[in-house]
């Protein structure tokens, strides 16, 4: 999702996670003017997370969050690994290929939006958004090791 489907959700007040989770792919549609499909992968991706996060206990380190984070900032990785390999090449194979990668890393992207969202990094999910795949990488696993740092001394992570 870039910056201004972000921007247009604000504005139609449907960027609370609670609403997000509980909204139809056509109303988010119709409101914010996103195609049906990528209104729809959204209220996929936030239906799992509703059934993901309402299962966590919060803690102040917000260990379950890392670790959620971890994983996807792996899983990420490995899609934009694939599309460099994959965009070497112009076969139809490879063109489907890179079209499915992109949306696998679309989709993890919100993943991780949500995630941060939930650690109160609304800020960083924004400003994730300008950057390249490569960059939001470096971005994520710095962010990771300054969260891992600070739990790990025991410091309950600033929202």
């Amino acid at each position: 999702m870039t910056r201004l489907g972000i921007d247009k959700m604000f504005a139609a007040g449907i960027a609370r996670l609670e609403t997000l989770s509980s909204a139809a792919a056509g109303d988010i549609a119709a409101v914010t003017g996103m195609q049906l499909a990528v209104a729809g992968r959204v209220v996929r991706i936030f239906l799992e997370y509703r059934e993901e996060f309402d299962a966590l206990v919060p803690d102040e380190t917000y260990r379950a969050e890392r670790e959620k984070l971890r994983d996807l900032v792996k899983e990420l990785e490995v899609f934009c690994d694939d599309y460099d390999h994959a965009e070497k090449g112009w076969s139809d194979e490879d063109v489907r290929r890179k079209r499915k990668l992109r949306q696998s890393r679309t989709e993890t992207v919100l993943r991780i939006a949500v995630v941060l969202a939930r650690m109160g990094q609304v800020e960083r999910v924004l400003d994730l958004d300008r950057m390249t795949y490569r960059r939001k990488l470096s971005e994520l696993r710095s962010f990771l090791e300054a969260v891992n740092a600070e739990a790990s001394l025991g410091r309950r992570l600033v929202r």
